[in-house]
């Protein structure tokens, strides 16, 4: 003759691999709503424009022009120093590209500038 025994199945150290239980699932019901599309609207984007860089510093003064027009040679100071310089010759880091009676032009990385003949000092 075959006995059952009752198994606490919640206890430890009694497990038979014969006696589960069945837990009971928990039931959730949704209730459906009635969802309308949303319209989405995108902002328009405008494009951020990347500061520029400040312009480099030209140390020097120009404080004249000699020789003939078509060999003219420009002179600057900076600090008690004198530099004569003639087209297409660097002057620190720009480069000389015109002389004029008034004034030059000078490039450097960030483009050409004009540089007015300096008075006094």
């Amino acid at each position: 003759m075959i006995r059952r025994v009752p198994i606490d199945v919640e206890s430890p150290g009694t497990r038979n691999l014969f006696a589960y239980r069945v837990r009971e699932q928990s039931v959730i019901t949704h209730r459906m709503m009635n969802l309308e599309p949303m319209m989405v609207v995108a902002a328009p984007v405008e494009p951020v424009a990347a500061p520029a860089p400040a312009p480099l510093p030209f140390s020097y003064r120009y404080i004249g022009t000699f020789g003939p027009p078509h060999n003219s040679v420009a002179a600057f100071s900076r600090d008690g120093e004198v530099l004569t310089v003639r087209t297409g010759e660097r002057i620190g880091d720009f480069v000389l590209r015109r002389i004029g009676i008034e004034s030059v032009e000078v490039e450097s990385t960030d483009g050409t500038r004009p540089i007015p003949l300096s008075s006094g000092q």
